[in-house]
C-alpha cells in the first residue's frame, strides 16, 4: 500500500504445473504436487480429484468434505462395544508436513487404544487412555517419547465428549491438543513425498493388539462413542463406514458408556 492510496490486488487465476493455460501439453508438469499454499489455504485439497483418503476396508464412503475452523462438534457418533475388537481402518495417508488428525471420544472406560500408526522399520505413533489419562508416544527412529496430560488433570473417562488433535509443528514433530488445550510436542519426522501410512481409530487388528510396542500399555480397544473424524482437512462420516464394515458391531449413535461393563474378561 501507498500513503494516501487505496490499492488492491485481485487474483482470480492461478496456474499450476505451467506458465500459460495456452501452452502445450509437451510442457505441462507431469508428477506429483503436494502442500500447495495460497493465502494460507490448502488450495489442493479445495480440490481434490481423487479421495485422499481409502477406507479400504469399506464398499463405500461419501467423498470427504474439507473442514476448517475451531473446535470440532460431535457429529455422526458410532459406539464402540465391550468384548470385541473393533478399529477404523483409515489408508493411505501422507503423514507430511501439514498432516492433522482430529476426532472426538466420549467414555466412561479409562484404558484402551484411541489411535496408532507405524512405519516399516519400526517408528510408529499411539495415543491411548491409561487409567483415564491420555498418554501419546512416537518413536521416530530414536526412541520412544511420551507426552502426558499435566499431573493431576482430571479423568477423561467421564462420559463427556473430548477432542484429540494431532497438528504438524514444523517437519519433525506433531502438536498435540486435547480440548483446545495444547500438551505438547512430540518426536515423529515426516515420511518421504512417496510414503503413506495406515491409520487405526479405536483400536488394531487382532493379530496386532499382543504385539503393540512395549512402549504402548494398551492391550485392548477403546469402548465409547466416537465422532467427528478429521484426517487433512477430510471429515468423513462414522456411521457409514460403521454400516459398511462386515462383521462389525460398531453401531451407529452414542449408547452411554457407563452402562457398560468393562472387565478384561470382555474378550480382550
Amino acid at each position: 500500500m501507498l500513503p494516501g492510496e487505496d490499492f488492491t490486488l485481485d487474483v482470480n487465476q492461478i496456474i499450476v504445473g505451467k506458465t500459460d493455460t495456452r501452452e502445450p501439453a509437451s510442457t505441462t508438469f507431469y508428477g506429483n504436487l503436494l502442500n500447495f499454499y495460497f493465502d494460507g489455504e490448502r488450495l489442493f485439497d479445495r480440490f481434490p480429484s481423487d479421495p485422499p483418503v481409502d477406507f479400504a476396508v469399506t464398499s463405500s464412503t461419501r467423498h470427504p468434505t474439507i473442514v476448517t475452523g475451531g473446535p470440532l462438534v460431535p457429529g455422526d457418533p458410532i459406539t464402540f462395544p465391550p468384548g470385541f475388537i473393533h478399529y477404523i481402518r483409515v489408508d493411505p495417508v501422507q503423514i507430511g508436513a501439514d498432516a492433522r488428525i482430529r476426532f472426538m471420544f466420549r467414555t466412561h472406560d479409562g484404558n484402551g487404544v484411541l489411535l496408532y500408526t507405524s512405519r516399516s522399520g519400526g517408528s510408529f505413533l499411539g495415543v491411548e487412555l491409561v487409567d483415564g489419562q491420555l498418554v501419546a508416544v512416537a518413536d521416530g527412529g530414536t526412541g520412544p517419547r511420551y507426552l502426558y496430560l499435566p499431573s493431576g488433570s482430571p479423568s477423561l473417562a467421564d462420559s463427556q465428549w473430548h477432542e484429540l488433535d494431532l497438528l504438524r509443528a514444523g517437519p519433525d514433530r506433531f502438536l498435540l491438543r486435547v480440548d483446545g488445550q495444547t500438551i505438547g510436542r512430540l518426536y515423529y519426522p515426516t515420511a518421504p513425498v512417496i510414503g503413506q501410512e495406515r491409520i487405526y481409530i479405536g483400536g488394531v487388528p487382532e493379530n496386532l493388539i499382543n504385539h503393540l510396542p512395549s512402549a504402548m500399555r494398551s492391550r485392548k480397544g477403546f469402548i465409547g462413542c466416537m465422532a467427528t473424524l478429521i484426517v487433512n482437512g477430510h471429515a468423513y462420516n462414522l456411521q457409514e463406514i460403521a454400516a459398511s464394515l462386515t462383521n462389525s458391531r460398531l453401531t451407529a449413535g452414542c449408547t452411554d458408556s457407563k452402562y457398560y461393563s468393562f472387565s478384561t474378561k470382555d474378550g480382550f
